[in-house]
């Protein structure tokens, strides 16, 4: 999934994924990142933490859409990733990954993301230690922000927890980006939203 909820959820540490290294990329594309100053008080870069997907779920390709956002590499070496991770003291996260494709490419993933995220709801996923995760996609209205937007909740929950990601993905010409905001809490629409049209401006 787009988040290592095994992770969170058992440990309490709320640790957004920063998945692998990617093809290197256009040293013009960092720029894309969104800057401490772009982010609410308290926030700065972290160091990557480590992640994993499932190995199976009763939604494979609910799943594999979610990891593929902000998990996996792109498995296509034309396209271009860079990212970021950001945390603050109250264990608060907001990834940032941006990622440049072949033109004409980036429209078409987002459409392709859309459609099956707009299938998804409850589902379970399983992991290499054989811990499971409930998971449920709820879409919301996206930012009005780039050229095309995706928005939704991503709730994680176990017997003992329950945490919710705000995911937004954003396409401006052959670039997109993604958003992930995560907090003890639970994030602020608001403020996601903000973030998400900063993002979408360095695009």
């Amino acid at each position: 999934m787009t988040v290592r909820w095994r992770t969170l959820l058992a440990g309490a540490l709320l640790v957004l994924a920063t998945g692998c290294a990617g093809p290197a990329a256009d040293p013009d594309l960092s720029a894309a990142l969104l800057q401490p100053a772009d982010l609410p008080a308290g926030y700065g870069p972290i160091p990557p933490e480590p992640s994993d997907g499932a190995v199976s779920s009763t939604d494979p390709d609910c799943a594999a859409t979610l990891d593929g956002i902000e998990v996996d590499p792109p498995a296509d070496p034309t396209v271009q990733e860079v990212r970021a991770l950001f945390g603050d003291a109250t264990f608060g996260r907001i990834q940032h990954v941006v990622r440049a494709y072949p033109a004409g490419q980036a429209a078409a993933e987002v459409e392709r993301v859309r459609a099956v995220l707009a299938g998804c709801s409850t589902f379970e996923n399983t992991y290499a230690d054989s811990s499971t995760v409930t998971l449920t996609v709820t879409p919301r209205t996206a930012p009005a922000v780039g050229e095309a937007a995706w928005a939704g909740e991503i709730r994680a929950e176990t017997d003992a927890f329950a945490l919710v990601n705000q995911l937004v993905l954003v396409q401006a010409g052959d670039r997109t980006a993604a958003l992930s905001v995560l907090t003890p809490d639970g994030p602020d629409i608001a403020t996601v939203d903000d973030l998400a049209e900063r993002a979408a401006a360095r695009l």
